[in-house]
Order: C-alpha cells, then sequence, then structure tokens
C-alpha cells in the first residue's frame, strides 16, 4: 500500500506543469484556475495560458483551491476543471465551492468554465445526452 502510494506520488511529480510567466494573483488581468486530479487538465491550462502571454495578457494561473479572496485587475477568469471517480472534484479543487462562496467580489467577473470528463463513464455520457436534448 505504501509502495503504490509513492509511486502515485511520483508520477504526479513527473507529469506536472511548470507555469512560465505566472503573475501574482492581485496584478493579473486574467485569472486561469484549474481541477484536476492526475495533472492532465494542467497542459491545457499551460497552454492557454502560454497563449494569452503571447497575445500580452497578465496571467495567474493556480488550481481552485488557491482561489483568491480578491482579484483587483482581473477582467476575464477561465475555469478549467476535470471530474474524478463518481463525478466528484479533483483533490485540487475540493475546496473550490467553500472559497467561492467566501469571496467578495467587488465587480462582475466574466467567466468561463471548460469541463472534462470520460465519456465512458455512465453519468457523464448521460449527463452529455441531456444536455445536448435541452
Amino acid at each position: 500500500m505504501a509502495w503504490t502510494g509513492i509511486q502515485i506520488w511520483w508520477s504526479r511529480q513527473q507529469s506536472a506543469t511548470i507555469i512560465d510567466h505566472n503573475i501574482a494573483a492581485n496584478l493579473a488581468d486574467t485569472v486561469i484556475l484549474v481541477g484536476s486530479e492526475s495533472n492532465s487538465t494542467w497542459g491545457f491550462a499551460k497552454t492557454l495560458h502560454d497563449e494569452l502571454n503571447v497575445a500580452g495578457f497578465l496571467v495567474h494561473t493556480s488550481a481552485m483551491n488557491s482561489l483568491a479572496s480578491n482579484y483587483a485587475k482581473a477582467k476575464r477568469l477561465f475555469i478549467l476543471t476535470a471530474t474524478y471517480g463518481d463525478g466528484d472534484a479533483p483533490a485540487s479543487a475540493d475546496q473550490f465551492l467553500k472559497r467561492l462562496a467566501l469571496m467578495k467580489p467587488t465587480a462582475p467577473l466574466p467567466y468561463a468554465v471548460l469541463g472534462f470528463g470520460d465519456r465512458q463513464f455512465p453519468p457523464f455520457a448521460s449527463s452529455q445526452k441531456k444536455s445536448i436534448q435541452h
């Protein structure tokens, strides 16, 4: 059991994504929050982060659990998240809703959410069918 835990930890360390030019949360005009269990979503976040940087935006990227209480200069927010297990929040997002409830926004913040899932997981597939039909 301990060996399996070490292997999982090592695998996550090896797949960790390094975000270059990550601006402090209070200075960013664009914020990307990431929810990921196995670090795969971080690759998408890094690509978005890098492209926004090239376009001249000041971007802050962090885990959803690192939601700041205020993004003073933010003009847009992107949330990239995957589900884990039976549609649960991944480890890097399991405290997000509690933190969000405590947030005191000073101005409206436009946001976009991109959810990742697995079509082979029955609840995901059935929720996709419902959302497409409605």
